[in-house]
C-alpha cells in the first residue's frame, strides 16, 4: 500500500529538513512576524490569509498530479536505476512487513509528487474552509479566548502546510536537476 507520508519517511535527512524542520522555523517566523506587525492581517474570509493561500495554492493538485503521472510514465530506463546514495532507503511494504530498500530514481518522484498533491490538497481544502466557511460574522460568536485559539492554530497548520510544500518543491527541483539529469 502506498502511504502518502513515505516520502518524509525517508533516511535522507535532507528530505526530514525540507519536509518537516525547515518548515516549521518558517513556520515560527512566519507567526511571530504575523503577531508583532503592526497592520494586523485577517485569518477568515474575504482578504484573509486563508484566502491568500487558497489562490496560490489550489492551483497545485493539478501540476503534482501531472508530474506524478510523468514521473510513473518517463520512458527513460536509467530512471529505474537505484539513486547512488546507498544510505537513502525508504519504508516498503513486502508480504506484511515493512522492508527498507534502496529506492529508484522514480519512486523517489513518484513519493515526492504523491506526497506533494496530497498535502496540496489537504492546505487547499483547509485554507478553503477558512475562507469560506469560517467567515467573521460566524466566529464572532464564539468567546474571544475560543476564537483566539483557533485562529492561531488555524494559522499555524495552515502556514505549516504551505511552507512543508514550498521547501519540499525546492527539495525535489534539487533533486530533478541533480538526479533526474545524470549521464553516469
Amino acid at each position: 500500500m502506498m502511504s502518502w507520508l513515505t516520502y518524509p519517511r525517508t533516511t535522507n535527512l535532507w528530505v526530514k529538513l525540507n519536509c518537516v524542520f525547515f518548515p516549521l522555523i518558517a513556520t515560527c517566523i512566519l507567526l511571530l512576524w504575523f503577531f508583532l506587525s503592526s497592520k494586523k492581517a485577517s485569518i477568515f474570509g474575504e482578504g484573509s490569509v486563508s484566502d491568500l493561500v487558497f489562490g496560490v495554492f489550489s492551483i497545485l493538485p493539478g501540476f503534482f498530479l501531472a508530474g506524478f503521472s510523468a514521473a510513473a510514465t518517463f520512458g527513460n530506463s536509467r530512471v529505474d536505476d537505484e539513486i547512488s546514495d546507498k544510505r537513502t532507503t525508504m519504508p516498503f511494504e513486502i508480504n506484511g512487513k515493512t522492508e527498507w530498500e534502496v529506492p529508484s530514481k522514480r519512486l523517489i518522484a513518484i513519493y515526492l509528487f504523491y506526497f506533494l498533491l496530497i498535502l496540496s490538497l489537504i492546505v487547499v481544502i483547509f485554507a478553503g474552509i477558512g475562507k469560506f466557511l469560517l467567515s467573521e460574522p460566524l466566529i464572532a460568536s464564539w468567546s474571544l479566548q475560543l476564537r483566539t485559539c483557533f485562529s492561531y492554530v488555524f494559522l499555524l497548520v495552515l502556514i505549516f502546510g504551505a511552507t512543508s510544500i514550498l521547501f519540499t518543491i525546492a527539495q525535489g527541483m534539487s533533486f530533478f536537476v541533480e538526479r533526474m539529469t545524470r549521464t553516469d
